[in-house]
């Protein structure tokens, strides 16, 4: 269906000018609650749909739609665990308290790989080079430590 939809917007100067307003104001509202949008999510919004398509506008259940497309869902479900954890007084500590240390350490696995990370810099080559020869002045039990430090590990 987006198929479809990508042939109407590349023929349709104002269906893209209104899915450009519409997607962006998706888009805005998925992030104030944590979740990450992308235009082609937005694609498969039929609100979005339909205000590209019509005068009507971007409706007050978009978001709703959103949040059920298959790829957001986790990703909902996933920034809403991470806010109940934020609060030292909601039902997640509750539940994560009557887990056995096992469970608690995978469940902290979790919770860590779904976080977003920071892009860090690539290193040129020579900083690379640097970077190694310093490695190896190191112990062996501080090198790769120091190799996550640099971004080498």
């Amino acid at each position: 269906m987006t198929e479809t939809f990508d042939n109407i917007l590349a023929s349709d100067q104002l269906a893209q000018a209104r899915f450009e307003a519409a997607s962006a104001k998706l888009i805005a509202d998925a992030s104030q609650i944590g979740i990450e949008l992308t235009p082609d999510d937005c694609k498969q919004v039929a609100s979005v749909r339909l205000a590209c398509l019509t005068d009507m506008g971007l409706t007050d259940s978009a978001l709703e739609e959103a949040k059920r497309l298959p790829q957001v869902a986790l990703a909902a479900q996933k920034a809403e665990l991470a806010r109940q954890l934020s609060d030292p007084e909601s039902a997640a500590h509750a539940e994560i308290s009557r887990l056995n240390p096992s469970q608690k350490m995978s469940l902290g696995r979790e919770i860590e790989a779904a976080r977003p990370r920071e892009e860090r810099a690539r290193l040129s080559p020579e900083e690379t080079a640097a970077a190694m020869r310093a490695i190896q002045a190191l112990p062996a039990s501080a090198r790769l430590s120091y190799a996550r430090k640099v971004g080498l590990a």
